[in-house]
């Protein structure tokens, strides 16, 4: 289901994959403060070769802007590296907390949008994305996608649909950012020195080697049926599907934060 809905909405799979993850962990015996850490830097590790298959599968349909993908890229990483070193060092439900919160407002977001059909943003006088002053969007999203172990797209695909972009295009370049943000990430979380890393083995740093293990093969062959399917999708029906799916994950980590 991961590896399906990164193709399909351009999100990483860290949507599915960081519930699921904290709630094995948590049948573990894992204490909620180590274990979204845990979650959230095995998630960024499953990212990397699922996001970079999703966005080459996106690109060969045409469907990855390479203005923002090779100027938004840099930015997106910069900011994933601090937001994992940031990450680390906060409190396991409030970064569940911020998870859940920041989900429901990008799904909500997703849904009011759902059904506009807009022209590439400088066609019709708005800002364009590519130009210096909007590097700050990029270096937030990275920071703030490595903090709760997604690809980015939770954020990226409402922002540059705000800039005027289809959805479809939204989708295929935030797939790309998500390798920008995956591997800078998950080398500051491979990096980062837990506690208790005895209790359950397997582990390096924040990531579980054998989740990992078992992870990424089924991410990756999954991938092109999610990109085939969201090609096959009317914008409406994309943009309905990314706003429900991301209010059901926010709320899901919202009652793991709170439960």
């Amino acid at each position: 289901m991961a590896g399906f809905l990164a193709g399909l909405l351009g999100i990483g799979g860290g949507m599915v994959l960081v519930p699921v993850l904290d709630s094995c962990f948590a049948a573990m015996g894992i204490p909620v403060s180590e274990r979204v850490h845990l979650a959230v830097g095995t998630s960024m590790a499953c990212i990397v070769p699922t996001a970079l298959v999703s966005a080459r599968r996106h690109h060969q349909r045409g469907a990855v802007d390479q203005g923002v993908a090779l100027r938004w890229g840099p930015a997106c990483a910069l900011g994933a590296i601090l937001g994992s070193l940031i990450a680390i060092h906060l409190d396991g439900r409030w970064l569940a907390a911020t998870f859940g919160v920041l989900a429901i407002l990008a799904g909500l977001h997703g849904l009011w949008s759902r059904g506009r059909n807009v022209e590439p943003a400088p066609s019709h006088g708005r800002p364009d994305p590519v130009s210096w002053p909007w590097w700050p969007v990029p270096l937030g999203i990275g920071g703030v996608s490595a903090m709760m172990g997604i690809g980015g797209g939770t954020f990226s695909v409402p922002v540059l649909r705000a800039f005027g972009f289809r959805v479809h295009q939204a989708v295929g370049t935030s797939a790309w950012l998500g390798a920008w943000i995956a591997l800078p990430s998950t080398l500051g979380y491979l990096l980062a020195s837990g506690t208790g890393a005895q209790a359950w083995g397997y582990r390096l740093g924040h990531v579980d080697l054998l989740a990992l293990a078992v992870l990424v093969p089924a991410t990756v062959w999954t991938v092109p049926l999610g990109v085939g399917t969201a090609h096959r999708w009317s914008q409406r029906k994309l943009g309905l599907a990314f706003g429900l799916f991301l209010l059901l994950a926010g709320g899901r980590m919202l009652q793991r934060a709170f439960g």
